[in-house]
């Protein structure tokens, strides 16, 4: 039985520190987790441990939220919680789990924008 069938919580932001085999990017650790291809790599490692979109988002949002004793302040969009969050460049789920891949078009922090691409651009 997987981890994620079982209902462990896993989080990626504390094991990064002890098994490196994505990047620190979180797109791009969220790519390998459900891809299995480290960067670098041409063919998926283990591919029969891929794991789905929504539980690599899980595992860097409230999964690595409620490790750290966070989740009633943050993890998820919820009101009360602290909203950080990031827009991306793609405009639906599917399509970024087809790809596997987005670049950060805005960041808000606390709620207000704190990165604009198109602001950045100008600079």
């Amino acid at each position: 039985m997987r981890l994620t069938q079982s209902h462990t919580i896993c989080d990626f932001i504390s094991s990064y520190l002890y098994v490196t085999v994505a990047d620190i990017n979180p797109l791009g650790s969220i790519k390998t987790a459900v891809k299995r291809v480290p960067p670098g790599w041409t063919k998926a490692w283990i591919p029969s441990e891929r794991i789905s979109l929504s539980d690599a988002l899980n595992g860097y949002t409230i999964s690595a939220a409620r490790s750290c004793f966070l989740d009633e302040d943050i993890g998820s969009l919820s009101p009360g919680k602290m909203a950080d969050f990031v827009v991306l460049s793609v405009d639906s789920w599917d399509k970024f789990a087809a790809e596997a891949s987005a670049s950060v078009e805005a960041t808000y922090v606390g709620g207000s924008q704190a990165y604009s691409k198109s602001l950045h651009k100008d600079l």
